[in-house]
């Protein structure tokens, strides 16, 4: 919050550095990425640039917390998303266009440029189309990631009743059965070209 920047030490474990990562901390020092070195092997670090996380099985990590199945997308489906509750308070801060790659009874994940921060107390709306049904299910964002520079990945937990979450399950079982046989149906909001060209080319216009 006072735009500086913030080295994380001692990060030895991956929930560590999702945690970091969703707090927007844009660096590490840590047995995560290696050990202390000795000269000449440090030299060699330099010269190729870059250390891999080891053993990065982050994305694992949040399918295991979950209580719900996900249905992934081929296709990304356009969805409306608009900031409806802050701090219990009621809002409306207008709309903005985001991509959905996979959605389930208890949440979903969606690609936007926007930079949106991990807050429990801030609830958005999706509003998207599957088979015809106009779909509107509020959550909050519980992670965070930059996949490509200025485009960001989160994850969202919804923030349904257990009447909106039946409604929801009969849509997806639906949805699930006929993607089996077509990735691309019709009456849903669909995206058939480059997602990340598509966010590009949002935000311009936007």
């Amino acid at each position: 919050g006072l735009h500086m920047n913030i080295v994380a030490e001692g990060v030895e474990t991956h929930e560590q550095l999702e945690f970091l990562k969703q707090q927007e901390c844009s660096e590490i020092q840590g047995y995560l990425f290696s050990e202390p070195v000795p000269e000449r092997k440090f030299t060699g670090l330099l010269k190729q640039g870059f250390i891999k996380v080891q053993n990065d099985h982050s994305n694992n990590d949040h399918l295991d917390k979950r209580a719900f199945y996900r249905l992934e997308l081929l296709f990304p489906l356009s969805s409306s998303m608009t900031l409806v509750s802050f701090q219990d308070k009621q809002v409306n801060l207008g709309k903005s266009n985001v991509l959905v790659e996979n959605i389930g009874p208890g949440g979903l994940r969606f690609l936007s440029t926007l930079q949106l921060p991990v807050r429990p107390d801030i609830i958005y709306q999706f509003d998207t189309t599957i088979l015809n049904h106009d779909i509107h299910v509020k959550g909050r964002i519980v992670w965070k990631s930059e996949v490509k520079v200025g485009t960001y990945q989160y994850g969202i937990e919804f923030v349904v009743t257990e009447k909106e979450r039946d409604h929801l399950v009969k849509i997806l079982n639906a949805f699930s059965l006929q993607l089996k046989n077509n990735a691309f149906l019709p009456d849903c909001d669909f995206i058939n070209e480059d997602k990340f060209y598509y966010l590009r080319k949002v935000h311009a216009t936007a």
